[in-house]
């Protein structure tokens, strides 16, 4: 799963349309020549159940992901399902750090945006805690490349739940 604003821009293009882009490189990965990785990205994910509305969709898809990015930008997300002022961002980071903390990258994308309100507030302190005990791996990506090289980097070496080995992932 690939968390991130939508709209938001990076490097010249909205985060939306960073991660059609890295969905496709991430699918493209090839482990013993096979494909191993399907990416979960709510562009393409198609309508919740009738069961469900979105919020709650996409807490659980960010619970039973094995491997979630998250494309951190300053900015916690919508919070419109929420009167706690929780972004969906935030809240997808928390339900998968609340399953396992050690299926969860941050990239970190580089200018940080100045925080808007209180629910980035929240989601910058959040990361702030769980950056020194819980969240294993967290890095910066300055450009579209750097970024796209991070994921691709998150992805090949996700510690496979079934063997507890690193998977050894290469583009196309």
């Amino acid at each position: 799963m690939i968390s991130s604003r939508c709209r938001d821009a990076f490097a010249g293009k909205p985060l939306s349309a960073h991660r059609v882009a890295l969905e496709q490189a991430i699918e493209a990965a090839r482990i013993f020549g096979q494909k191993v990785f399907e990416v979960w990205i709510n562009e393409r994910a198609g309508p919740a159940p009738a069961t469900l509305n979105w919020w709650e969709w996409c807490l659980g898809q960010a619970r039973d992901c094995d491997l979630m990015v998250v494309l951190y930008n300053g900015c916690s997300g919508s919070a419109l399902m929420q009167t706690g002022g929780v972004g969906i961002c935030h809240a997808e980071f928390a339900a998968a750090m609340a399953v396992g903390p050690d299926k969860v990258r941050v990239i970190q994308l580089d200018p940080v945006a100045t925080t808007r309100g209180s629910a980035d507030q929240a989601f910058r302190d959040d990361l702030a805690r769980t950056a020194s005990s819980r969240l294993p791996r967290r890095t910066a990506a300055s450009s579209r490349r750097r970024c796209c090289s991070r994921c691709l980097t998150a992805s090949a070496t996700w510690p496979c739940s079934a063997c507890g080995k690193h998977a050894e992932a290469r583009p196309g």
